[in-house]
């Protein structure tokens, strides 16, 4: 495939096109078209509920520990990084035209608010409890058929989001947020219905879980046929699902910190057990020697340390992220990725060790 055929692709997946045209008449001549996503999301009610969700520790008192809603936020930070990193890789190598410089850094932010939008109260618990629910009281699927029935037996609170997004939001018509094609579709992570979909052993990685419910399916399909998917995920989906992982892993371990269920101790015995043979744990080992000495008198040491090991993890994620995508490209830009970039890259190892 040549530099002019991934500009092409390119150009599909970045169609910023709505559900209906936007009501806004006067914009500049550049005005990056995604922009306006991320004022949706953020203005939205469904957004400023994240504040009352929590991320790990819930009904916690101690406002430095993070919600769903400083999660998102950071989330939206590091994949506007990410994004910002994979957009000058593209524009160095022909893969991106120039009108479209700042594109795909708008829509990982915006994405980036939004991927937990979704989510009902206690996360992956929550998601069980409705399951159970309806496992529970099957009764009350009698008049739906089996794919609308799979789709509640499997109640998942990413998909929960698209539709919200989709048609939830607080409008006075059909089209709730009327966000972008492919703003939208980076969120769907498993981009198959209920039943083709939830194939929790299989090797493939878009099988795993589902996209969308059979209510949104029409609409679902009209983006899959715009931005040209073949029911497979975009290209962005897996900046945005490194963002996450990234973001998930050190933030847990800085809260731990500050809730005292995590010590260095801790971190230490697992690092030198498990991982010390890896380069960059090793590092991570040796910095955190130095900094257990070097702040030894620091009221806050602990808290201080806790921040380093934070900002050098996600440092070092990010940047093998963005190689295993720069090495990978033919394969994502094709929807025929079958990973998670920080699984293929330098950091599975620090990764798999943040994730304790």
């Amino acid at each position: 495939m040549n530099e002019t055929r991934y500009e092409k692709e390119w150009m599909k997946k970045l169609d910023p096109k709505r559900f209906r045209p936007s009501k806004s008449t006067k914009v500049p001549k550049h005005w990056n078209p995604f922009n306006s996503d991320y004022s949706r999301i953020s203005m939205s009610a469904p957004f400023r509920r994240l504040q009352d969700k929590a991320q790990v520790f819930p009904l916690e008192p101690n406002d430095f520990v993070r919600t769903r809603l400083t999660h998102s936020i950071e989330v939206s930070g590091v994949a506007r990084s990410i994004g910002v990193l994979a957009e000058k890789w593209l524009l160095e190598n022909g893969h991106l035209s120039q009108d479209k410089i700042g594109h795909i850094p708008s829509i990982l932010a915006s994405v980036g608010l939004a991927h937990d939008i979704g989510n009902p109260p206690f996360g992956h618990f929550g998601e069980k409890c409705i399951q159970v629910f309806f496992k529970k009281n099957e009764e009350l699927l009698k008049d739906l058929n089996e794919m609308e029935k799979a789709d509640l037996l499997n109640f998942d609170g990413n998909v929960q989001g698209l539709r919200l997004l989709l048609r939830l939001g607080l409008a006075s018509d059909e089209f709730s947020y009327n966000l972008t094609f492919p703003t939208l579709a980076t969120i769907v992570k498993y981009p198959k219905d209920s039943i083709t979909g939830n194939q929790r052993s299989s090797k493939n990685i878009s099988l795993k879980k589902y996209g969308f419910y059979q209510t949104d399916k029409d609409k679902y399909e009209e983006i899959n046929y715009t931005l040209q998917l073949s029911h497979e995920r975009h290209p962005l989906c897996y900046l945005l699902e490194a963002a996450d992982d990234i973001c998930y892993s050190v933030s847990d371990i800085e809260d731990g910190f500050k809730k005292n269920t995590i010590t260095l101790d801790f971190l230490l015995d697992n690092l030198s057990e498990k991982y010390i043979h890896d380069s960059e744990c090793s590092v991570l080992y040796n910095k955190i020697i130095k900094m257990k000495k070097d702040y030894k008198n620091f009221e806050n040491k602990n808290s201080l340390i806790a921040q380093e090991c934070r900002i050098f993890a996600q440092t070092k994620m990010i940047y093998s992220a963005i190689e295993c995508f720069k090495n990978e490209h033919e394969s994502i830009i094709n929807g025929r990725f079958n990973n998670e970039l920080l699984k293929c890259s330098s950091s599975k190892l620090l990764r798999n060790f943040l994730a304790i």
